[in-house]
């Protein structure tokens, strides 16, 4: 399992997240990839 935010705000858009990246076919390393861009 990802390690998730304890903000609820940041909970809910990472939710978001993950399911936007399944429905494209996303693997979580692929999530991780791209919040590790997005944090830089």
């Amino acid at each position: 399992m990802l390690s998730m935010p304890k903000d609820e705000k940041m909970d809910k858009e990472w939710v978001a997240l993950i399911e936007a990246a399944r429905k494209l076919g996303l693997t979580p390393a692929d999530i991780r990839f791209f919040l590790n861009k997005r944090s830089l």
